[in-house]
């Protein structure tokens, strides 16, 4: 449900209203946890630089509302957005801004994500100038990924290439580079956690993508369900959510055996993908089952970091 399903018969939703849902606030537990993760990693190998996860896990929300701007910036502007759209009304999309403002508020959100993270990589790293260097080039790789993905003349989420990436930035880079910025000195103990969280990301934008097809191969955007197909996205689908829970297993019997029923965090992830691949022709559903994949992501991403803060 939209804001504007909020608002009283005949009354205009506020300016505040629009520019939230914008923002699309019910993506950011995703971004949230997986910086949540890559703290409670760190803090198993001994290091808690809480003031950094602040800056971290802000740093991260803007991002992923700079990313939520630029998409709808760049799939009006590209003719994606058509009036058969199957998904949430966009902005631009839906005349209730134009270009040019969305814009302005696509510039302003890459501001204030590169503020942040400029603070947070030098608070993270002041004195170790290689290490400073690389996540400086590592952030603004980050703010590209964000905007390029729906914005410019060849945009990486039409040619197939937005699977990787989603599942690239808001995984293994977010939980890993959080975690080392955090204090963590071995990669190790890292690499499975942050694959998981790459595998919810992806399978957030594969059941989007998911709903989607038919609309994205009218448009030109080929993402990975338009070339794949609705019957081997939805086996993709389980692949990914199969990875997710080999993922976390591997982990807990490598690093805390007896933590193995954590797995238990990923059965409302899974439930949203059996609810996802059991009507994959249903738009009404997909559309629930994006925000439940979201919802059960984070339950899983930031649950298990919160578990490796236990002793």
């Amino acid at each position: 449900m939209t804001p504007l399903a909020h608002q009283e018969p005949g009354k205009a939703p506020s300016p505040l209203t629009l520019w939230l849902w914008a923002a699309r606030p019910r993506t950011l537990p995703l971004a949230a946890s997986a910086i949540m993760l890559g703290f409670g990693l760190s803090v198993m190998q001994g290091a808690a630089r809480w003031g950094i996860f602040l800056l971290a896990l802000v740093t991260a929300l803007l991002l992923q509302i700079l990313s939520n701007l630029a998409n709808d910036y760049g799939d009006a502007v590209s003719g994606a957005d058509t009036p058969d759209r199957l998904g949430p009304r966009r902005m631009v999309g839906s005349g209730l801004t134009s270009p040019q403002r969305m814009f302005r508020a696509v510039l302003l959100a890459a501001a204030m994500a590169l503020v942040s993270g400029l603070g947070l990589v030098f608070a993270a790293c002041w004195g170790n100038w290689p290490l400073l260097a690389f996540f400086m080039l590592l952030g603004a790789s980050c703010i590209a990924a964000a905007v390029l993905y729906t914005v410019g003349k060849r945009p990486y989420g039409y040619l197939g290439l937005g699977d990787f990436m989603a599942g690239l930035f808001f995984g293994p880079v977010a939980v890993w580079g959080s975690a080392v910025l955090c204090g963590a000195w071995q990669f190790a103990p890292l690499f499975l956690p942050g694959m998981a969280a790459g595998f919810c990301s992806t399978m957030v934008l594969n059941v989007n993508n998911m709903r989607d097809i038919e609309t994205d191969r009218r448009t030109g955007k080929m993402t990975v369900a338009a070339r794949l197909g609705l019957a081997n996205a939805t086996r993709y689908h389980l692949v990914l959510a199969l990875l997710v829970v080999l993922c976390w297993a591997g982990f807990w019997l490598l690093y805390r055996p007896g933590f193995l029923p954590a797995l238990a965090l990923a059965l409302p992830l899974l439930e949203s993908v059996r609810r996802a691949v059991s009507r994959p022709r249903d738009a009404a559903n997909l559309n629930a089952q994006l925000r439940n994949t979201v919802i059960g992501s984070a339950v899983c991403s930031a649950g298990m970091g919160l578990l490796c803060l236990l002793p």
